[in-house]
């Protein structure tokens, strides 16, 4: 146990975490503290006072599993959604014919990006 929170208070002492987040994750027990440190040190992630407080009172609601922990401190990795890209119709008609189906427009555009990539041109 001393380990955990003599590691967590040194990062305190070292400002890497701020005095109120250290004081939110002393209500943490050992293993939850170890949750925390774990992404700590593994993705260099440290708590802003808005996941500590979310973080103490998981543990204040006897809620507070490794899984929260992870969606407290990763919130990017649990809110990634997949990208979604559209064109209006009036912006392809110039360089499409009508008889073009929307896979076929679909297939010619991922084609050419491909294209692109391997000439070295991707931004």
């Amino acid at each position: 146990m001393r380990i955990v929170r003599d590691e967590l208070l040194d990062f305190v002492d070292r400002k890497k975490i701020g005095f109120i987040q250290g004081v939110d994750l002393s209500y943490l027990n050992e293993e939850q503290q170890q949750w925390v440190l774990d992404i700590i040190l593994d993705r260099n992630v440290f708590p802003n006072i808005e996941q500590s407080a979310r973080l103490k009172a998981f543990c204040r609601e006897n809620m507070l599993t490794q899984e929260e922990v992870r969606n407290i401190m990763l919130p990017e990795q649990v809110s990634a959604k997949p990208r979604k890209v559209t064109f209006k119709a009036d912006r392809l008609d110039d360089y499409f014919d009508d008889e073009y189906t929307e896979e076929e427009i679909t297939e010619v555009i991922i084609s050419l990006l491909d294209e692109w990539m391997k000439r070295g041109e991707r931004a």
